[in-house]
């Protein structure tokens, strides 16, 4: 049997803080995996290479773009990746797609825009002048629903599990093989996994002003209420 290997993009400190564990850091320190880890800032580079030192893991410095995403693995060298994770908080919904069809992974390991619930499809517009994730605000990666509809589901791929702004994707055969034949409802499971989370306001605080999204009886007035919130929101990035 070959290998595993796990691509993690957005790595931080490699290992999470605080009860919330990376998900490729038990795969790298449990199962063996073998494979990469990029985090573009300064900050975490010391951390990030002690957590990971013991493993067969790459650790690289770099920016990840549409462009450079699968030239970043390439030069690895990496034969596979199994698992992909990605969590950059910018132009995510725009890397995936360029790793997805070159390696196929069979899971993906995301975050996505839970400000702006089922059904409104919204996504960050990548842009030559770049994009400060420190300063993002509301405005960063993309909703459930673009993800879903515009991103994995075209590419093969069905949704096994939303939980708080993170979501697991599978291959479709993958799914079927595990009896999730089409994979789970967005709206439901955005439901079940962020909108009836008892501390939901305090545990993630910075989308208040969007928290009235959540409260329409309809889904064309949540429509409604996003485009009024873009026009007149002050925010540069498209």
């Amino acid at each position: 049997q070959r290998p595993l290997y796990a691509v993690n993009f957005g790595a931080r400190d490699g290992r999470g803080t605080g009860g919330n564990t990376d998900p490729t850091y038990p795969l790298f320190a449990d199962l063996g995996f073998r494979g990469m880890a990029v985090e573009a800032s300064s900050d975490f580079q010391e951390v990030l290479r002690d957590n990971l030192r013991a493993f067969n893991v790459t650790v690289v410095q770099s920016f990840i773009t549409v462009q450079n995403a699968v030239e970043l693995i390439e030069r690895v060298g990496l034969p596979f990746v199994d698992v992909f994770k990605i969590d950059i908080d910018s132009f995510d919904c725009d890397v995936m797609p360029a790793v997805l069809r070159a390696y196929r992974p069979a899971l993906v390991i995301a975050e996505f825009n839970v400000y702006f619930p089922p059904p409104i499809k919204m996504k960050l517009v990548p842009s030559a002048s770049g994009y400060d994730s420190n300063k993002r605000g509301t405005t960063y990666e993309c909703s459930i629903q673009f993800l879903n509809d515009d991103v994995m589901r075209p590419l093969g791929y069905v949704l096994l599990q939303l939980d708080w702004q993170n979501v697991i994707y599978a291959r479709r055969e993958i799914a079927a093989a595990l009896g999730m034949h089409g994979g789970v409802d967005v709206q439901a499971a955005y439901h079940k996994g962020y909108t009836l989370q008892p501390n939901r306001t305090t545990h993630i605080p910075w989308g208040m002003s969007l928290e009235h999204l959540q409260h329409f009886p309809s889904h064309q007035q949540r429509m409604a209420a996003a485009l009024k919130w873009v026009q007149a929101s002050t925010h540069k990035q498209q």
